[in-house]
């Protein structure tokens, strides 16, 4: 169990106010990247991993409408290669803008990430000391999911 209190940081897309989340206990330490939306989301997450000297562990998505996939490419390609989680069901929807919804306001957005895992409803991540439980919260999308840390008293979830 960590000591240290959960450090959010949080990027906010100006199209439609997604949040993005770089989640993390300490300067230097790992983090994950939850939900890197539309720009500039991706340029400003990779600018705070660059100058709080963090180590991405994984880019989480809570779930994959085009608003909260639109920035996976570009925070690869800043940070370098990064496991995307995910829920199976929505898998498809990385590779289709019709699935993902972004065809339907014309910019349409694909991801191109290779290792893709499988964010599977009651597992259990850890974060520099902290255990997270993965949730189910489908219903806005077929496999939407949340993320809960009980010792730091938060849940993180997409919309």
């Amino acid at each position: 169990m960590s000591q240290e209190p959960l450090r959010i940081h949080i990027t906010t897309d100006p199209m439609f106010a997604e949040n993005g989340y770089t989640i993390f206990m300490r300067d230097g330490g790992p983090c994950w990247i939850i939900d890197p939306g539309l720009p500039p989301q991706a340029d400003q997450i990779s600018a705070f991993v660059a100058k709080h000297q963090l180590r991405p562990e994984a880019i989480i998505l809570t779930h994959a409408h085009g608003d909260h996939i639109a920035g996976v490419d570009g925070v690869i390609a800043a940070v370098g290669d990064l496991p995307v989680h995910l829920a199976e069901p929505e898998w498809p929807m990385l590779r289709d803008p019709c699935e993902n919804l972004s065809a339907a306001i014309g910019a349409p957005v694909t991801v191109a990430a290779e290792d893709v895992r499988d964010l599977a409803v009651g597992a259990e991540l850890q974060l520099d000391g902290t255990r997270w439980l993965v949730g189910d919260v489908a219903g806005h999308s077929p496999g939407g999911r949340s993320l809960y840390c009980a010792e730091q008293g938060i849940v993180i979830v997409g919309d």
